[in-house]
């Protein structure tokens, strides 16, 4: 089976994730999902598997953080495969996440 990758973030702009998984569509030519964090326990853990669906995590650091975190622990235990993308410095994340994208700290 294909593998679908699902896009997550909690962030004050909330149609990043949809903006993201739109662009992802554009360039790939794949069917793409994109959730904010709050939504994950309403339906898009179900897809959570450890061949179809990678999640794609944008932990960013401020009042909703921990749940994003939590939320990549439950995405773990379910022995899904995280690429988080993470700003530099992160340790928490890095050490869960399969596979990590840096960038660098903008402010």
């Amino acid at each position: 089976m294909q593998q679908l990758p699902l896009l997550r973030t909690r962030y004050t702009v909330s149609q990043l994730p949809w903006r993201v998984r739109l662009k992802l569509k554009e360039i790939s030519y794949i069917h793409a999902e994109g959730y904010p964090a709050a939504e994950m326990k309403h339906g898009p853990i179900a897809l959570i598997d450890e061949l179809k669906c990678p999640l794609w995590s944008l932990p960013i650091k401020g009042e909703n953080y921990e749940k994003v975190v939590s939320n990549i622990q439950e995405v773990k235990a379910r022995k899904g495969v995280v690429i988080a993308v993470v700003t530099e410095g992160e340790k928490a994340v890095r050490e869960m996440a399969d596979y990590v994208i840096e960038i660098p700290k903008c402010r």
